[in-house]
């Protein structure tokens, strides 16, 4: 296994076990794993936040010394690659038993606040990084378009862990690149038309004030996505283009895999560290505003503590999430059934079929 590609594989858990101790870390009073709890934290609180704070940092490390083992095996990469799932699932479990520790709050009815017209998704984006995303895809596309009329027919398009080539093929399979890219954008546009879909429910006092936080509180998120899509849509451009002049030579994409991977650790940590905070106070506000952050729904549609929200007299298919940040659906509405289908269903068969043009 390269030197390169070893860092490559430390940076992609570095950045993982980055983004788990951020959301594990104890940074407000009244508030762990980024949802408000309405009360001081307590002491089992933060023995969630330790346990998991050890884990992912113990797991991290030991994943990491796989990684430079004198000539690890396809089994130890394989498993140093898997790691980071245990803190993953691990957050996930101390996410649903503090849910289930707390208090179920009433909340205002859906008929008993007014419903307001609400903005439309294009007045949530932003034109400069919609504009610099289309020039990224257009440029990438142009550079390998000029690349592959200088490439033979067939090119390595795999390479084993000592960076020999062990699998060969035509070099337009790398357009599947292109194609993420694509499915990337189309994404972000779906985030800001979910939040432009999301109940707009009015408090009767305050509704000014109240409707300008949601406004920003919906900015805000979309912003946040727009800048992971546009640093992961850069990062597989240099990816793209990083194997397209590494093939045309027959050699091992390294450098560029691994600046690829800096770039996407970067993506996923600083819209992060940017925008959350801002977010956080925006629904503390909107909280003191309205006694609540799902205005306008049922108080019997809230399921498994507030987790999940199913009330099929409802007509709204994306409310504010009850615990946490963000939208969730409404699963009493069969749409949300599709939507969550085609996530769970898009995400791998997009992952199948890049494995399939890129080896």
């Amino acid at each position: 296994m390269t030197l390169v590609a070893r860092l490559a594989l430390v940076v992609s858990i570095a950045s993982v076990a980055l983004v788990i101790h951020w959301v594990a870390r104890v940074s407000h009073p009244r508030r762990l794993f980024f949802i408000h709890l309405g009360r001081e934290l307590s002491d089992a609180d933060r023995a969630r936040s330790r346990r998991l704070v050890w884990v992912n940092a113990l797991v991290s490390l030991l994943a990491s010394a796989l990684v430079f083992v004198a000539e690890p095996s396809g089994k130890l990469v394989l498993a140093a690659s898997l790691a980071p799932l245990l803190p993953t699932a691990w957050m996930l479990g101390e996410m649903v038993g503090l849910v289930r520790s707390l208090p179920v709050e009433r909340v205002p009815g859906r008929f008993t606040v007014p419903l307001g017209e609400q903005p439309s998704a294009t007045s949530y984006v932003s034109a400069p990084l919609q504009v610099a995303n289309l020039v990224l895809l257009v440029a990438t596309a142009a550079a390998f378009l000029w690349l592959l009329s200088h490439m033979p027919d067939r090119v390595p398009l795999h390479f084993d862990l000592r960076g020999h080539a062990n699998r060969y093929g035509s070099p337009t399979g790398l357009w599947g690149l292109g194609f993420i890219q694509v499915f990337d954008t189309l994404l972000m546009w779906g985030v800001a038309w979910g939040m432009s879909r999301e109940r707009w429910a009015l408090p009767p006092e305050h509704a000014e004030r109240y409707a300008a936080l949601q406004r920003e509180r919906r900015a805000l998120m979309v912003r946040l996505i727009e800048w992971l899509i546009i640093g992961t849509n850069l990062s597989i451009s240099i990816m793209w283009l990083a194997i397209a002049v590494a093939v045309r030579a027959a050699r091992m994409p390294g450098l560029g895999l691994a600046l690829s991977l800096l770039v996407a650790a970067g993506a996923m940590f600083l819209p992060l560290v940017v925008y959350l905070r801002p977010l956080m106070r925006v629904q503390d506000e909107i909280r003191a505003l309205a006694g609540s952050e799902v205005l306008g729904t049922h108080t019997s549609g809230w399921k498994a503590r507030g987790l999940i929200y199913f009330a099929p007299d409802d007509p709204a298919l994306l409310v504010p999430k009850r615990r946490g940040i963000g939208q969730t659906l409404n699963f009493g509405r069969p749409a949300a059934w599709l939507i969550l289908f085609a996530v769970i269903i898009g995400a791998p068969l997009l992952s199948f079929l890049a494995t399939k043009l890129l080896g």
